[in-house]
């Protein structure tokens, strides 16, 4: 684990260094290559396991459950904390449309 996260500051860093390089543009179509290569490798894997294989129905109704309660519990947060830290008060809005207005009537005078 000690590795995995010696590698994960290595990457920080390098990524910290060469972000004054801002024409590296292949890092983000290298990393996508490296995911689809991990998530083959993931596949290759599970296809060879044979108690995977032979336990796949009752795995995958698991994991399909857990899967859509993690991704449901996600969307519910989300909405929660962009309700209380992001959206626009409703006297902003107000504001930001009224100036909005103002400045239309300007530019048509």
């Amino acid at each position: 684990m000690a590795i995995i996260v010696c590698f994960f500051a290595a990457g920080i860093a390098v990524g910290f260094f060469l972000r004054r390089f801002p024409n590296i543009t292949f890092i983000s179509k290298l990393v996508t290559v490296m995911i689809v290569i991990l998530l083959f490798l993931l596949g290759k894997s599970v296809g060879k396991n044979t108690a995977i294989m032979q336990n796949l129905p009752s795995i995958g109704m698991q994991a399909l459950i857990i899967t859509s309660a993690a991704i449901a519990g996600s969307v519910l947060v989300s909405m929660v904390v962009y309700k209380h830290f992001f959206a626009p008060k409703k006297e902003e809005t107000k504001l930001m449309t009224d100036k909005n207005i103002v400045q239309k009537e300007g530019t048509h005078s």
